[in-house]
């Protein structure tokens, strides 16, 4: 393989859980030497988070944990330790990006903030990833997937109209704040290339997740008006989820224009109910939405959802089946591309994994499985910063004990 873009960069990071994990996710797989410090005591608590692989429990067979930490090495330090916080500072001092996404001020607390990095890596690019960023009245307000999105309207705009907000059951705001992360981490590192100057960056989850929701704050801020829950509707196109035959499979599918409108009524044979003057033009065709859905869903009731969509976009209409975890995993589009790909790892044999959502001129991979606890101990305390063997030997046998006896006792 080629030399990849972030070759020769390398990163100390303290993030854990998802927001932090994959944003520095995506710079280890772009070629960053990615330090991931867990605390002993303190690891990245998606260690103990199901799913385990074969459902056997262990701090290394999380697929979650390994998902969002392939290809980093992992090193055990205790920054309650006085001689683990210096060896922290001198790791700092020889990576050119920290990032952090422990509650506001933590770091701080231990001399370990952006003033204290910054003495020892003048020209550091910082990056503190929290619930509501690192100033403001919310600053230090604890936060969750859920409260996030309650707190950034989406959960207000997400439900049926006259019912109940509906959460999202995926951690949208992370992995928003994730992406956001590393690109702002890009940015920061293309003005040091120019200036020779270092960044400290505040990212806000909340005000991430808010910036991908522009339009209903776009009505409201034009209008003054607060848009209404829409479930699946929309303002400009006409859609809907539509059941197909199977045990629940579904079709969406949505038109846009005038063309697409002749084209789904011609995939679905021209029927008579296609005439009606209601639905000619797009505007009367969205306030008659609820008859249209009626007809779409006799159409599809019958119909494979898989031979529906490719029937629906040879006509040239967007369309497809709402797929499962299940459906993807096997998906031959995203195998060909190299999205998904298979990485073999010492505790749970081989394991999909998904790579990076874009393609470089290179080809896609992901850069080996996520580090065990302390697992590079000795090449980096050790070998990169020479620390004493019997010091680098104590940690190394401390995250040992404690990956081997976590478990023993507990349930899952």
């Amino acid at each position: 393989m080629s030399r990849l873009p972030l070759a020769g960069l390398r990163v100390l990071d303290f993030t854990w859980v998802i927001a932090g994990p994959y944003g520095t996710f995506h710079l280890a797989q772009l070629g960053a030497e990615v330090i991931k410090v867990e605390g002993i005591e303190r690891f990245d608590q998606n260690r103990d988070h199901i799913p385990f692989a074969g459902r056997v429990p262990g701090l290394n067979r999380s697929g979650q944990f390994h998902y969002m930490n392939a290809g980093k090495q992992g090193v055990s330090l205790d920054i309650t330790n006085a001689q683990d916080r210096e060896t922290v500072l001198r790791l700092a001092s020889v990576c050119d990006v920290v990032t952090e996404n422990f509650s506001v001020g933590v770091l701080d607390r231990y001399g370990l903030g952006y003033p204290a990095i910054r003495k020892t890596r003048p020209d550091v690019v910082m990056i503190s990833c929290s619930g509501f960023g690192q100033t403001g009245p919310m600053s230090g307000y604890s936060a969750y997937m859920n409260t996030i999105q309650g707190f950034t309207g989406m959960v207000d705009q997400n439900g049926t109209p006259g019912a109940a907000p509906n959460p999202l059951a995926v951690n949208w705001a992370d992995y928003v704040a994730g992406t956001a992360m590393a690109f702002a981490i890009m940015a920061a590192l293309h003005h040091r290339e120019r200036t020779g100057k270092g960044q400290y960056i505040d990212l806000s989850m909340a005000e991430n997740l808010m910036a991908m929701m522009g339009v209903p704050f776009m009505e409201y801020f034009a209008s003054g008006r607060v848009p209404e829950r829409m479930s699946n509707r929309s303002t400009s196109a006409l859609q809907g989820v539509y059941k197909c035959s199977g045990d629940d499979r579904w079709l969406a599918i949505a038109v846009t224009n005038d063309g697409e409108w002749r084209a789904l009524c011609k995939a679905m044979g021209n029927p008579a109910w296609a005439a009606d003057p209601r639905f000619a033009r797009m505007g009367s065709r969205l306030q008659a939405q609820d008859a249209i859905d009626a007809h779409i869903a006799k159409w599809t009731a019958d119909k494979d959802a898989w031979d529906a969509t490719r029937l629906l976009q040879a006509a040239g209409v967007p369309a497809g089946p709402t797929a499962t975890a299940g459906d993807l995993a096997k998906d031959p589009h995203l195998r060909a591309r190299g999205f998904l790909t298979s990485v073999e790892t010492p505790d749970m044999g081989s394991r999909d994994y998904m790579g990076l959502p874009y393609v470089l001129s290179q080809p896609r991979g992901v850069r080996g499985p996520a580090p065990a606890l302390g697992e590079h101990n000795r090449q980096v305390l050790g070998g990169l910063l020479g620390c004493p063997q019997a010091y680098v030997e104590s940690r190394s046998q401390a995250a040992k004990q404690r990956m081997e006896t976590f478990f023993q006792g507990k349930s899952h």
